[in-house]
């Protein structure tokens, strides 16, 4: 079938489902294991346990969401569009399940590893299905582009709400149904129903660009005929013959893994460094707000300059004024600015690395001939988890080799542990962007151009085996 036009509908609001998707997941993300202990009153051993045992499963599981999209049978309303309205009922009932204290520690333990286990799972694959869209969405470097800076606008809207729907908004509902269990259950079932209704609005925009009903059928019974299936051994296939996905992974590992320090250190910034917790609220406001910006005029660097040439130069300014911001880091007005333009370049490169994977789809195709979508945008998911691992392992090596104690009142702790602070917030971070720049410097070469005759080349071979 020939690729619409896109719709004016689709350049506006697609992104929407991702910003339901962000305020489901920062449920888990700010509330799970203050729920644990602090609500379910699970001893802090078996709430660890429980912690540490679903990331694990879920950073275990991240590579294959792509493999399942690609090799299942495709359902009626075709591989991807389909789990966009297939997956948010299940999510919403195991994700509320995630947030209960059912029977006894052990039983109500289990039944929470099941609830997270089995709602990510399914998330997930809704999660890589709709990035595949993207893919399937564009016809040029510009429209994937475009579609990943939406989409990276309404993630980065999200974050404006996300402090006041998550943990507050739980023990709210919590202190007015007098249940304060209930509180986080109702709060993750209905953020979860809200990814369900983005996730819909996605399905009705993409309507008419990927096959379905008897079309869809036809084009899987002439696969199955051609033994075009596409197994594991055609995905490894893509991935290790794909050089420049392999080294964005790489480089994605080190672009994440700044964003999930700064998140995990800024109260200790505020605390120990800068003394005014106060002030904290207000940087991660002036920070959303910066990262809304840079995702919403990502599209117009694209377009300019090109995605790879953009990202670059956000990546740069980014160890820049990280960089900078450690030369400031107790002073806390030209801290927060600068820690602001690296949250407004987190906007552009942020929806880069999404269209650059979507790119590496075309030229795995091209490559193997095979397209394998799902599995590309879905393997986004592992420098994702990794880079948590990582963080929660260098934080807390940095922090013990630093002599921090958190008795030790603010006003009172050492010379070196305000340094070695505003070290891990400010030159970590500047490190690993830089990484980051260098690895897609010399190790990502797909530019526009390359990537115009690579789909013509495809279409050519298309025209000729049909």
């Amino acid at each position: 079938m020939n690729k619409k036009p896109l719709s004016k509908a689709l350049k506006t609001f697609y992104g929407v489902g991702d910003f339901g998707f962000s305020l489901m997941a920062a449920v888990e993300m700010y509330a799970f294991m203050y729920f644990l202990t602090n609500v379910a009153m699970f001893p802090v051993a078996l709430a660890t346990t429980i912690a540490v045992v679903t990331s694990a499963i879920d950073a275990a599981l991240s590579p294959i969401y792509g493999a399942i999209i690609n090799g299942v049978k495709a359902m009626k309303w075709g591989r991807y569009r389909s789990w966009l309205v297939v997956a948010p009922i299940p999510v919403i009932i195991f994700y509320a399940l995630t947030f209960t204290k059912i029977g006894p520690d052990n039983i109500a333990a289990a039944i929470i590893i099941v609830g997270f286990v089995v709602s990510h799972v399914i998330w997930n694959i809704a999660w890589v299905a709709n990035v595949a869209l993207i893919n399937l969405l564009s016809t040029t470097p510009e429209e994937t582009g475009l579609l990943s800076s939406r989409r990276q606008t309404y993630t980065s809207m999200s974050n404006l709400f996300t402090s006041y729907t998550s943990l507050p908004l739980a023990i709210w509902l919590g202190v007015v149904t007098n249940n304060p269990i209930l509180g986080f259950t109702l709060v993750a079932g209905g953020m979860a129903m809200l990814m369900g209704i983005g996730y819909y609005v996605h399905f009705v925009l993409t309507k008419g660009y990927e096959p379905e009903g008897e079309e869809l059928k036809a084009i899987e019974a002439q696969s199955a005929q051609n033994k075009d299936k596409v197994g594991l051994k055609v995905l490894l296939s893509n991935l290790f013959q794909n050089k420049h996905l392999m080294f964005l992974l790489l480089a994605d590992f080190f672009k994440f893994l700044p964003m999930f320090i700064v998140f995990a250190t800024i109260a200790y910034q505020y605390t120990y460094v800068i003394q005014n917790v106060a002030m904290m609220p207000v940087h991660i406001l002036i920070g959303s707000v910066g990262s809304i910006l840079g995702s919403y005029f990502a599209s117009f660097f694209f377009k300019r300059f090109s995605t790879k040439n953009a990202v670059l130069v956000s990546l740069l300014i980014a160890a820049v004024s990280f960089a900078g911001a450690r030369v400031f880091a107790y002073e806390m007005i030209p801290f927060m600015a600068l820690m602001a333009l690296g949250m407004f370049t987190s906007g552009i490169y942020g929806a880069g690395f999404v269209a650059m994977y979507a790119d590496t789809v075309v030229y795995g195709e091209w490559k193997t001939g095979k397209n394998t979508a799902a599995f590309n945008m879905g393997l986004m998911n592992f420098p994702l988890k990794m880079a948590i691992i990582a963080r929660s392992s260098l934080l807390g090596a940095i922090l013990l080799k630093i002599g921090f104690d958190a008795a030790v009142p603010a006003e009172a702790v050492s010379s070196a542990v305000r340094e070695g602070i505003a070290n891990i917030i400010t030159v970590v971070p500047a490190i690993s962007f830089a990484l980051s720049f260098l690895i897609i410097l010399f190790g990502y070469r797909l530019t526009n151009s390359t990537l115009f005759d690579l789909r013509k080349d495809i279409e050519e071979r298309k025209q000729q085996a049909a």
